[in-house]
């Protein structure tokens, strides 16, 4: 079976879309609630498809449990760490720079993408996006955890949709989450609904593998019931107050199990041949697209050259930027993150062989 859904690199375009959009274009012609909703429902697409597609990749024929367990992890590793590094170190230095020289366990946990312990109100990551890849490795850490005592794929799935939920219930319950912080608090993080994306990842997974042989929906379909569900989710969010996990993880999860059994679009369409390669640049487009962020402040003090309205020229810089992250993300993602990636998994592939042969 392919690991790869073609409809779903879709949804992954939309998704870096929607968060770039909340971080580039937050103050000019669009509604507050429209920025709300691409900050926050991008987000939980994301973890949502994470936790479904670490369901469809992992892989128990590598050896015994620790073998699986490490390779697993190796090349979650591989895939988050070289290219969020290369994005982070220029932050880190400019960092210094106007800040100053902060603690070691500063530089350490940007780098390594570590939670702060100890309710640090000043412990922050310097490429603001890498919040969310923290949630992601303590997901796979957790994972990685149970496949060291669990060969069966089922019960290693069961145990981490428990353990997920367990554990938030528990926070809740008892009262002990910490403080939201710069969104890097450990105590605030496992107590955080978004940790249910993940469970429901792994919950859109079999669904996909019930019905992926018995209803295939076209792609003009799912794509009106992807507009449905936006527009009930602002007009929800808008009305009333849920949770989170309700108001934009539930309907996240519908939209994945949704597209995991869309028909794929014909590739012979320029169109959506587009689209899926910016699904497939998305991690690229989520990194870089903090930079556009950054440097905005600073492009805007080109208006004095100009006599254009102001409201006029900050949408246009807006836009250009938001243009500019898509395109360059797209060309990074092809000319250094995909062929970075390709050498590192061969390495990773030949020493594997080696140590099987040895």
């Amino acid at each position: 079976m392919s690991n790869k859904i073609k409809s779903l690199q879709i949804i992954r375009c939309i998704a870096a879309i929607l968060v770039a959009i909340c971080h580039i274009w937050n103050d000019g012609w669009l509604a507050d609630c429209f920025v709300e909703f691409g900050a926050k429902f991008g987000v939980d697409l994301f973890f949502v498809l994470s936790g479904f597609m670490m369901c469809l990749t992992v892989k128990f024929t590598v050896g015994n449990c620790y073998q699986n367990a490490v390779y697993f992890l190796k090349k979650r590793i591989i895939r988050i760490f070289p290219i969020y590094i290369l994005f982070a170190i220029p932050l880190l230095i400019f960092n210094i720079k106007a800040e100053g020289l902060k603690s070691f366990y500063f530089y350490l946990g940007n780098l390594l993408l570590f939670p702060s312990f100890d309710n640090d109100a000043d412990y922050h990551l310097v490429l603001g996006p890498g919040w969310t890849l923290v949630y992601e490795m303590l997901f796979y850490y957790v994972f990685s955890f149970f496949m060291l005592m669990m060969s069966s794929k089922d019960r290693l799935l069961g145990m981490n949709v428990i353990f997920l939920v367990f554990v938030v219930g528990i926070v809740n319950i008892t009262g002990l989450q910490g403080d939201l912080l710069g969104w890097v608090n450990f105590s605030y993080i496992i107590g955080d609904s978004l940790l249910l994306n993940f469970a429901l990842g792994i919950v859109c997974y079999y669904f996909f593998m019930y019905f992926r042989h018995k209803v295939k929906l076209n792609y003009k379909l799912s794509f009106l019931l992807l507009l449905l569900i936006a527009i009930s989710i602002l007009y929800l969010n808008a009305k009333i107050t849920l949770p989170r996990v309700l108001i934009f993880g539930i309907p996240a999860f519908i939209v994945i199990c949704i597209f995991s059994i869309t028909t794929n679009p014909q590739v012979e369409n320029k169109i959506y041949r587009r689209v899926i390669f910016i699904g497939d640049a998305s991690y690229s487009i989520y990194l870089i697209h903090y930079y556009a962020a950054f440097f905005k402040p600073k492009i805007l003090l080109l208006k004095n050259y100009f006599t254009m309205d102001f409201d006029v020229f900050l949408n246009i810089v807006d836009i250009l930027l938001l243009g500019a992250a898509v395109l360059v993300g797209s060309l990074f993602y092809a000319w250094l993150e995909r062929p970075l990636l390709n050498i590192l998994s061969q390495k990773s592939l030949y020493k594997r062989m080696a140590n099987i042969n040895s």
